[in-house]
Parts: structure tokens; C-alpha cells; sequence
């Protein structure tokens, strides 16, 4: 195993800058997302072009999605009935740009990292769907943050990592509906919400919760409860070596 820091793709937010003199494309991205990579071992590369994302795929060792708003449905077959009108809500550009890196890393057995949003984006490149604003069809609320407990699947990555059953942080209105293609669901809330899993044969791996927001100097809410995600990313990053 080398000791030179793998290069992890970060996929940021797409953004236009908008006012009254100019309008001018632009992207964002939270510094824990960087911060972590870099504290499991890795160096963290923030994409910039939708149209290089083979030469990514190329030079980068490893791919992180981040969290953010929702994926347009029409990417799985679905449609925007009851969906919550809010600012944000989808943002093409960026699916356009995260599915081009997704399919760029998985054909090559890349490893995959996917948080919150990405988490959702995973399932969809795989051939799965979503549920949309799932609050109202199981009673419970987690777009506005919350903690709450998970449950791991015995002998999987979660479970290996941090327990049979620990506490996450969680900020989401959609959740997984049917599953991608090798994905194994490896944890759930306690009224069977999944919140994270594997893939069968690739190096593949989804979040629903932030491990980024989760580590000793990084905790949001603060003080948070449950375990320090270092070892989440420490272990990607090792895959990526």
C-alpha cells in the first residue's frame, strides 16, 4: 500500500450568480467535505468542468458526492407531484456534470463515496428511484436537521466501523425508494428508513447522514452524540490507494 495521498474528486454545488450588473456561473462547496477527505489521508480535487470527466476519472483515485438539493425525477421515471416548491429544489446542471463523473468512475471500479445527496445520486445512477418529500408518508421530519439512531446490518462496513446501533446526524426530505442495481442496504432507522449502503462487488459506498459534519473538530450540531466519522473516511480513502 503506497504511502502517497490518494487524489479524491470532490463534485461541488452548480450556481449562477445573479445581479443587477452580471451573470456569471459559479460553484460551491462546504470545506469540511475537503477537510475530511483530507484528515482520512487523501487530497482533495474540486471539479470544475462537466466535459473532463473522463480525464478525472483518469488521474483521480477515488470520487466523492456531496450534499445538496434534490435530482430532477425525470432521471428515474418520476415527477414532482406533491413536491415541496422551494428554491433549489433541483439543479440539471449538476446532474448533468454528477452522473458524467459517476459513469466515468464506475466504469472504471473507482471507489465511490456518496453523502446525503449523493447517497441519492448513487441509487439513481444504478438504476434505482426515489421517494420525494418522505416526511409525509412516514410521519417523520429530518429536512430541518435532527439526530436520531441507526441500525447497522451485522458484518457490514457500518457496522465494522461503528457498532451495531449508533447515532447520526440527518438533513434530508428524500430517501431511497426502489434500489440500484448491487446495492445491499447496510443500515436503517429504527422505523426502517435506509440510511446507508454498499455495493455488492464495487467499491462503491452512500450516506444518508453527513460524516462530514460528524468528526472531533467538525461537529455539527454541536456537541453531537454519536461516534466520530474519521474512520468513514479513512477507510475510503485506504480503498482508493
Amino acid at each position: 500500500m503506497s504511502d502517497k495521498r490518494p487524489l479524491i474528486l470532490i463534485a461541488p454545488s452548480d450556481h449562477t450568480f445573479d445581479s443587477e450588473y452580471e451573470r456569471r456561473p459559479k460553484f460551491e462547496l462546504y470545506k469540511n467535505y475537503g477537510r475530511s477527505i483530507y484528515a482520512g489521508g487523501g487530497i482533495p480535487v474540486i471539479c470544475a468542468e462537466t466535459d473532463l470527466a473522463e480525464k478525472y476519472a483518469e488521474i483521480c483515485d477515488g470520487l466523492m458526492f456531496t450534499g445538496g438539493g434534490g435530482i430532477h425525477p425525470s432521471r428515474y421515471g418520476g415527477t414532482f407531484k406533491e413536491r415541496w416548491v422551494i428554491p433549489g429544489a433541483t439543479n440539471i446542471p449538476r446532474d448533468e456534470m454528477e452522473f458524467a463523473l459517476f459513469d466515468a468512475f464506475c466504469s472504471r471500479k473507482k471507489p465511490i463515496l456518496g453523502i446525503c445527496h449523493g447517497f441519492h445520486l448513487i441509487n439513481v445512477g444504478l438504476g434505482g428511484s426515489l421517494i420525494l418529500n418522505f416526511p409525509k408518508d412516514v410521519g417523520e421530519e429530518h429536512v430541518n436537521g435532527c439526530d436520531h439512531m441507526v441500525n447497522a446490518v451485522p458484518g457490514s462496513l457500518v457496522d465494522k466501523l461503528f457498532g451495531p446501533r449508533f447515532e447520526v446526524n440527518s438533513y434530508h426530505r428524500n430517501t431511497l425508494d426502489r434500489l440500484g442495481k448491487g446495492i445491499i442496504v447496510t443500515s436503517r432507522t429504527d422505523k426502517g428508513i435506509i440510511e446507508s449502503f454498499e455495493h455488492e462487488t464495487l467499491p462503491i459506498f452512500g450516506y444518508q447522514w453527513h460524516p462530514e459534519r460528524a468528526r472531533d473538530d467538525q461537529q455539527v450540531p454541536n456537541p453531537y452524540k454519536g461516534p466520530d466519522m474519521t474512520p468513514l473516511f479513512e477507510d475510503f480513502i485506504n480503498r482508493c490507494k
